[in-house]
């Protein structure tokens, strides 16, 4: 990691953001390790001349390595004068019986949700990881039956989205910057970073259990408009700290469930939550599809991850 820092073997250095990125995956293989699991075969990220899948072939007695990735990543959470304004921390949702979208209720494990949405800047640095690796690599987060003709991940209008978002200027005759929520991504794309980010995308009953999490009547929250998401007020923020359920933008999720009007149908993929373009219902609102394909400027996602 220091000589590509330094540049030795690569095009361009490598920047803050990769190094946090390396030293990430290089602590979660040896947490793997650790638990007794089996690293797998090739690394979370790797360039064209990265020697990084012979130094995961060996971690197990190299406790050094541990220590530099504690470092470097003690080291980027120092505060300078250039650090990114902070996200909120997800939340955690404790293991209980929680109130379910269709009126019943349902015995959750406990879970940590992201207090946003997944915002422009994030998703950038995952499509940035995905460029170091060899092209036969890049499909190490994709989910197992994502098909064969969907070729990236990168969202539909994505260099005007970016362009705009890095000048802070406007996207479809809106002021948008990184710290926006992304929008524009199909389920197959908000699979993939979860599984980059080592989660996964919510159950309708784990977004709605964090909703309704110390919140008797989420029908009172108020839609937000779409914007930076530490922008968001308090009149779309549960007493936990999640933000933009009820607005901002809706949001994917990961299985398939029944449309109770429709008790007979077949189960379709649930998007939850209302947005800036369709706040009716607010937290309430949901809709069923089954293309996983579909891409709006006014739908995204969020992560869950296990509460350890």
């Amino acid at each position: 990691v220091l000589a590509w820092m330094r540049g030795e073997g690569i095009e361009q250095a490598l920047t803050w953001d990769q190094v946090h990125s390396y030293a990430e995956q290089i602590e979660s293989q040896l947490v793997e390790v650790s638990h007794g699991t089996k690293a797998p075969a090739t690394g979370r990220v790797r360039s064209r001349k990265s020697p990084l899948p012979a130094i995961l072939g060996a971690i197990a007695g190299v406790a050094l390595i541990g220590g530099a990735a504690a470092f470097l990543l003690r080291d980027r959470e120092s505060p300078t004068p250039s650090a990114k304004p902070a996200l909120p921390a997800p939340v955690i949702i404790a293991a209980a019986e929680h109130p379910t979208p269709d009126g019943g209720t349902k015995s959750l494990k406990a879970f940590r949700i992201s207090a946003c949405e997944v915002t422009i800047g994030e998703y950038l640095e995952f499509l940035e990881m995905l460029e170091l690796l060899d092209a036969d690599s890049r499909n190490i987060f994709d989910a197992k039956d994502q098909p064969a003709d969907k070729a990236d991940h990168e969202p539909e209008d994505w260099d005007a989205m970016l362009a705009a978002a890095q000048s802070a200027g406007t996207w479809n005759e809106r002021p948008i910057d990184l710290f926006c929520p992304v929008v524009n991504v199909d389920w197959w794309d908000a699979v993939a970073y979860c599984d980059w980010k080592s989660g996964r995308l919510p159950t309708q009953e784990e977004w709605f259990a964090a909703l309704r999490e110390k919140v008797e009547k989420p029908e009172f929250l108020q839609p937000s408009d779409w914007g930076p998401v530490t922008s968001i007020g308090m009149d779309d923020k549960t007493v936990n700290g999640i933000l933009g359920m009820a607005g901002s933008v809706s949001e994917w999720t990961r299985k398939p469930a029944t449309n109770p009007a429709n008790p007979l149908g077949k189960k379709r993929f649930v998007i939850i939550g209302a947005s800036f373009l369709k706040p009716d219902d607010g937290a309430l609102a949901r809709d069923w599809t089954d293309d996983r394909h579909q891409r709006r400027p006014d739908l995204g996602f969020r992560i869950v991850w296990s509460a350890d």
